[in-house]
């Protein structure tokens, strides 16, 4: 449209162009004669060229309105935009399907893999550029526009995914690390996992602004529940990892001045009392962030931190006692710290799940 209107301008001006031309006419020796000759002849020019230039814009002003009025949507881009749905679709499918697997807590096959995401987002932007490229009504481009918009939440579901895997697989290695009582590697990996659940969190808040725009009136074949059902999803899984990893933090340290404790306590060293202190307030911060955590996670996390919870009050009952039995075997009291030795070998960890 803004085309045709340059057209139409520039064709006004080129009329008026050869209307100033025409006015410098021929000369000759008989003044009167000629410049009432040429009076009348420019008379018969201006009013022949005025004719002309109405008729010139009268046809093009009609012509511009029909098409206007009479614009046949693009089949071309209406083709394009239903595929650029059904991609869009494709990527919430395939989103809500990687969070379902993916806590990591539960399972050390947790995982979350943004590959197919991507192919799809991909496959969704070429179509809509193709639709945008095709369009010829203004429903049309409105159109575009809301995919647009659409097109831009997944992408930043996609990025929040994307930071989301970082994370878990660094918790993963800090699992493995535990397991294998490297318990200063695994404090620094749940550190690690802290910092990307983070980042995760910032991305999806940006998703969560850009939801704001959408709406279930849009003019698409994107199912709108379900992407309001990705961002829950999502938004509940990085949550639970942002506080899970807050507490796993303290927790692993604890398990590390524990562990150094004993190994000293073994040797009878002074030294030992010092490391079950720096456990106790280790796993006492840990046992608080757990607990707190229990009422802010959603329920199908819960059952995690609840056990947690458990685990690190039966740490701080296990560090107390080897406390005592440091102190007592400082004071040369080997019996009793022996037998409070045995006290926290009669503590079960396995009672919590």
């Amino acid at each position: 449209m803004h085309r045709r209107q340059y057209l139409t301008s520039a064709g006004t001006g080129l009329a008026l162009g050869v209307a100033g031309c025409t006015s410098s006419g021929p000369e000759n020796t008989d003044e009167s004669e000629d410049i009432d000759e040429f009076d009348g002849t420019n008379e018969s020019e201006d009013t022949n060229e005025s004719e002309d230039t109405a008729d010139f814009e009268g046809g093009d002003a009609d012509s511009e309105s029909t098409t206007e009025e009479g614009e046949t949507p693009s089949s071309e881009a209406a083709n394009a935009l239903e595929n650029a749905g059904e991609q869009l679709n494709e990527a919430i499918d395939i989103m809500v399907e990687e969070i379902d697997t993916a806590w990591a807590y539960y399972s050390t096959d947790a995982s979350i893999s943004t590959g197919g995401i991507e192919v799809a987002l991909e496959n969704a932007n070429t179509s809509i550029e193709e639709a945008d490229a095709a369009a010829t009504t203004d429903a049309q481009r409105g159109r575009v526009e809301e995919f647009e918009i659409l097109t831009e939440f997944m992408s930043q579901l996609l990025d929040t995914a994307i930071s989301l895997g970082e994370g878990l697989n660094q918790v993963l290695t800090a699992l493995s690390y535990e397991k294998n009582n490297r318990y200063e590697d695994a404090a620094e990996y749940y550190t690690n996992a802290k910092a990307s659940f983070e980042a995760a969190n910032k991305r999806l808040d940006q998703a969560k602004t850009t939801f704001r725009e959408i709406s279930e009136d849009m003019d698409t074949n994107v199912d709108y529940a379900r992407s309001e059902d990705a961002q829950s999803e999502l938004d509940e899984l990085v949550s639970g990892y942002v506080l899970s990893t807050e507490a796993d933090i303290p927790y692993a340290k604890g398990l590390a001045d524990y562990t150094t404790g004993y190994d000293r306590f073994e040797e009878e060293d002074a030294r030992s009392e010092w490391a079950f202190e720096d456990a106790i307030e280790h796993f006492e911060r840990a046992e608080s962030l757990y607990r707190e955590s229990e009422r802010k996670v959603a329920q199908s996390f819960r059952d995690t931190f609840i056990t947690q919870t458990c685990r690190t009050g039966k740490r701080i009952e296990m560090s107390e006692l080897m406390l005592e039995a440091s102190e007592s075997l400082n004071a040369e009291e080997y019996a009793e710290a022996r037998r409070k030795e045995e006290q926290k070998n009669a503590i079960s960890l396995e009672e919590c799940g």
